[in-house]
Parts: C-alpha cells; sequence; structure tokens
C-alpha cells in the first residue's frame, strides 16, 4: 500500500527553486504538477510546502494484487467514467422521483431505469459508472450473465435517451443489500436542510470495516459519501465476485480492500489477482 499525491501550483520563482533542490521537474511555465508517494524520503519537505502554500493536492492509496486478493471485501470502484445520465438537465427527476434531499442529495431512491445516450463504446472493457452516478455500475449482459448472475447479483435494463427502448449491449447491476461501516475515523458534514450526514470520500488507507456480515456479494453502504450536491453510497463486493470479475478479464473493474479487524481469516498463501 502507497499512499501517492497529484500535486498542482501556479508557481513563483521561490517555488521553483525549491523544487529544483528537491530534483523534481520545475520549468519555466507558470503551472506545475508533481506526483510522489508519501515513501519518497522528499516528501517530508514537499508535506510542508503542501501545508505552507496550500496547492491542489489530490491524493489516493495504491494497493498491490496481493494486498486486493488477500481482503475477504473490496471496495468496487472503475477506471473509466463513460458520459452522464440523461437527460443531462432532468436526469435525476426522471430516475429518483422526489426522493433525496434537494440541496444534498442523500436519500435517493432509484424509481425508473437509467438512460443514456446509446450503446456504450465497450472496446475491451467490461464495466463503467456514470459521472455524477457514482453509487451505480453498468455492464456488459454476458459480464452479469457470466459473473454476477451466478452469484445472485441481479440487473436492471438501461434506456435509450428518450426512454423508449432497452439498450441491448449494456445493464446496471443492482444491491438488494445494505450494510454499515465503522465512521469513528471519517470526517463528515450535516446537511442544514435535511439534517443527514455525509462523509468525505474515503482515500487513505484501506476502506472503513463493515460492521456486519453481508448476505450476498454484491452490498451498498448505508452511509452516504460525497461532497457538496454530490451523495453517493460506496459499494462494496466479496472476494469471491472481485476473483470471478478478475478471471472473466472484465477491464475497467478495481477493488479496494475494505479493513477487517480479524485478518486470520484470510488464507496468507492466497495468490495475487492478475491485471485487470
Amino acid at each position: 500500500m502507497r499512499i501517492v499525491h497529484n500535486i498542482s501550483k501556479r508557481v513563483d520563482e521561490a517555488d521553483r527553486e525549491l523544487l529544483k533542490l528537491l530534483a523534481m521537474k520545475a520549468d519555466d511555465s507558470e503551472f506545475v504538477t508533481i506526483r510522489i508517494d508519501e515513501a519518497d524520503p522528499r516528501w517530508p519537505e514537499v508535506a510542508r510546502w503542501v501545508a505552507e502554500q496550500n496547492p491542489v493536492d489530490i491524493y489516493w492509496t495504491e494497493f498491490t494484487n496481493e494486498e486486493v486478493a488477500a481482503a475477504r471485501w473490496v471496495r468496487l470502484f472503475t477506471d473509466w467514467m463513460h458520459g452522464y445520465p440523461q437527460p443531462e438537465d432532468d436526469y435525476a427527476e426522471l430516475t429518483y422521483g422526489a426522493t433525496g434531499c434537494g440541496k444534498c442529495a442523500v436519500g435517493r431512491v432509484q424509481r425508473a431505469p437509467f438512460r443514456l445516450k446509446g450503446e456504450p463504446r465497450w472496446g475491451r472493457r467490461g464495466i463503467f459508472q456514470l459521472f455524477w452516478v457514482y453509487s451505480e455500475f453498468f455492464v456488459r449482459p454476458e459480464v452479469w450473465k457470466e459473473v454476477f448472475r451466478p452469484l445472485g447479483v441481479e440487473a436492471r435494463p438501461v434506456l435509450n435517451r428518450k426512454g423508449t427502448q432497452e439498450l441491448r449491449t449494456v445493464v446496471q447491476l443492482v444491491a438488494n443489500e445494505q450494510v454499515s461501516v465503522a465512521t469513528a475515523d471519517l470526517l463528515h458534514a450535516i446537511c442544514p436542510v435535511c439534517g443527514e450526514r455525509k462523509y468525505l470520500p474515503h482515500r487513505r488507507g484501506p476502506f472503513p470495516s463493515l460492521l456486519a456480515e453481508p448476505g450476498s456479494h454484491y452490498v451498498k453502504t448505508t452511509q452516504w459519501f460525497g461532497d457538496g450536491g454530490e451523495a453517493f453510497q460506496e459499494t462494496v463486493i466479496s472476494n469471491a465476485l472481485m476473483r470471478a470479475l478478475v478471471a472473466h478479464a472484465a477491464r475497467g473493474a478495481k477493488g479496494w480492500p475494505v479493513a477487517d479487524a480479524d485478518m486470520k481469516r484470510v488464507d496468507p498463501t492466497v495468490k495475487a489477482f492478475g491485471g485487470t
């Protein structure tokens, strides 16, 4: 596991000199972006610079294949964000109806199928998410039939933009169970309108541990995450489902290990997942 930062800033001469001393790229451009791992010996000095200058600092955790393979549960995510729900101006009302808070979006419940502009251009990929809709995953029908359906995961149709026809090459996965996660260490905000709590997206270290053992392989968190006007429930899948995705070579599927208080239940000899 390593924590990686992508830091961007409009720099002055003093910034440029510091970066040169740290043997980091610092040309004559006004805007500089650097990528650095917290294990890098230069990180303490860069961290001090970040604290003083407050640049844009986007960080995340990268796990090894072995760490993902050893996790009993993983948070599912994807490296392919494909398009926006349709129609962009009205998708929330059409898809969720009057459910959820109008300010923070917590509590939305899907009432109708999602709509897309048309059939996805899959290439070699097998799974994606939509911008603005981080709670949901969409897959090829054959991926659902061969990977998800055998493990009890249901699917629902996806419609064209006008809502008049089902698309042939994509379905939406359905989670019929929710599970709570440990929240003691998570930052949150309270919506001034609905009073609900929303947690900031988790980016450092394993995802918070589950408070109960799920009864199915594909579940959503009870808690809502997000920032500003966005809100979503994270999706957690079993080790068995993650392995099935990898075996199927469903490109785009990624796993973020969920913390497990009883790691003795994990086989230490388990082989690593192959690349996805």
